[in-house]
């Protein structure tokens, strides 16, 4: 079944841009109830709860895959485990135990979100120089942020997951961690590629590093060596992104590798000119090694969807990165690159929104009552 923006024109779709605007609206008075009351704590938390009623009140046909989790935890509720659905056992587990407690599918997309959302506010209020400035980058940033997280619902819970245990690689906590991507690996399996966190953590940011990495980067994307990388990754899930073959989703990966391309560089600008001044709660270098695998995965996707996916469980660091390394600059300058970063985030979102409603864009929006 289609969701309702793919049944559309862009004309049809473009008068319900009001409904973006209204949401922006509502950070906006949010971040300005955190500026008064210097709240910042409570601005977040009222914010992660509007997103949380967002996410989990929407209709079955909101995105292509909403109704596909709908249709899954129906099968599953039944006590149907296996060949009904072609989720990870843990995904499939955790969706058998919601159904004890309610039969609505409701359930499965409110309890996705919360979690998912909970990982990110855990992680950000942690580690992020200003956690309100990091969940709003988070909310417009329609290449791996709230918007996308509608659609890919699964995967963002393993990844809230991910974001929920990198404080145990901050306080170098090995087996809590590795059981921490069991877990979400019990609920995409892709999770368990971001073991290499744990072992970046400690690798000082070096530029000849950096470039050895983009070097291998592109040789794995524009050669031959990726054909062989992707037989290795073959399954059923995996066969559907193997290469890419639709203009549209080519275009996708173009935009995506672009604008992380622009995080990374801002980062990284940022870190050579303030090193020895820069004060966070996370290591600067690791927040650097997590924009660069974010933007070396974007790269890859170019030729092979599937690195699209896994580019998605760096994005959250990626989006904290790009947040402290704003903060690190002096006010004017930080007012100036906030409103330049949400400007690209809310512009790019806007033309996605009536221009590709195949990308699982959320516009017109519909609640579940």
């Amino acid at each position: 079944m289609l969701p309702l923006a793919m049944t559309m024109t862009p004309a049809q779709i473009a008068p319900y841009l009001w409904q973006y605007g209204v949401f922006l609206g509502i950070i906006m008075c949010l971040w300005i109830f955190s500026i008064k009351s210097k709240g910042s704590h409570w601005g977040s938390l009222i914010l992660c709860a509007v997103l949380v009623f967002i996410a989990g009140f929407r209709h079955f046909l909101h995105t292509q895959d909403t109704w596909v989790y709908v249709r899954s935890f129906e099968v599953i509720s039944t006590g149907i485990l296996h060949g009904g659905t072609y989720m990870e056992k843990g995904y499939v587990l955790y969706n058998y135990i919601l159904s004890w407690f309610c039969k609505s599918p409701q359930i499965v997309l409110f309890s996705n979100a919360f979690l998912t959302i909970a990982g990110y506010y855990i992680c950000y209020k942690k580690y992020s120089t200003n956690p309100f400035l990091s969940l709003v980058l988070f909310c417009v940033n329609s290449i791996n942020g709230f918007v996308p997280m509608m659609n890919l619902s699964r995967q963002y819970l393993a990844v809230g997951i991910i974001m929920f245990s990198v404080g145990f690689i901050v306080k170098r906590n090995f087996i809590l961690f590795l059981l921490g991507i069991i877990v979400a690996g019990n609920f995409h399996t892709s999770a368990y590629l971001a073991i290499i966190l744990y072992f970046l953590y400690p690798i000082p940011f070096k530029l000849k590093y950096a470039a050895i990495g983009m070097i291998a980067t592109a040789f794995l994307a524009f050669t031959p060596l990726l054909d062989l990388v992707m037989s290795l990754l073959h399954s059923t899930i995996m066969s559907r992104l193997l290469r890419l073959h639709e203009e549209g989703i080519k275009l996708a990966a173009l935009a995506n590798t672009v604008i992380s391309f622009g995080i990374f560089s801002f980062c990284l600008w940022t870190f050579q000119r303030y090193k020895s001044s820069i004060r966070m709660n996370i290591s600067p270098s690791f927040l650097l090694w997590s924009s660069l695998l974010t933007l070396c995965m974007f790269i890859i996707s170019l030729n092979s969807h599937a690195f699209d996916r896994i580019a998605l469980l760096f994005s959250g660091l990626n989006i904290l990165a790009l947040s402290n390394f704003i903060c690190v600059h002096k006010a004017t300058n930080r007012y100036i690159f906030v409103i330049g970063f949400l400007s690209v985030f809310i512009i790019y979102s806007c033309i996605c929104f009536v221009y590709r409603p195949e990308w699982g864009m959320p516009i017109p929006f519909r609640f579940c009552f």
